[in-house]
């Protein structure tokens, strides 16, 4: 998991969760008649109950005696390395899912398969 980085974590598709593991989302940025260092999230309970909740852009929960801390949960992938006659590395820029996906792809019609690489995003 990576640090809370709100910037970040507004994006779409950023993937957020709880330091207990609980999935969490975020569905207010602008919250009227509040600091502005707020946001509100929901938080995926036991059989998929969202609980709405406050936090402050940091990932810090807004009440008290609460650790529920917000993280960006990062991603593996797998990345395939292959060179071409004259020496020089390349990528296709593709991204696989699993590494046996992406080595059960590693011919290219240019290049030599190098390796395979884990990059996490």
């Amino acid at each position: 998991m990576k640090p809370f980085d709100y910037e970040l974590a507004k994006q779409k598709g950023v993937k957020l969760c709880t330091v207990d593991g609980r999935a969490a989302r975020i569905v207010c940025h602008d919250m009227k008649g509040h600091p502005n260092d707020m946001v509100v999230i929901v938080e995926t309970k036991d059989r998929n109950e969202d609980i709405p909740l406050v936090y402050y852009k940091n990932g810090c929960p807004y009440s008290a005696g609460k650790n529920f801390h917000l993280q960006i949960l990062s991603e593996t992938r797998y990345l395939n390395v292959f060179q071409n006659e004259k020496g020089s590395y390349y990528t296709t820029g593709k991204l696989h899912e699993s590494e046996d996906l992406a080595k059960s792809l590693e011919t290219n019609e240019n290049g030599t398969y190098v390796k395979t690489i884990k990059i996490e995003i």
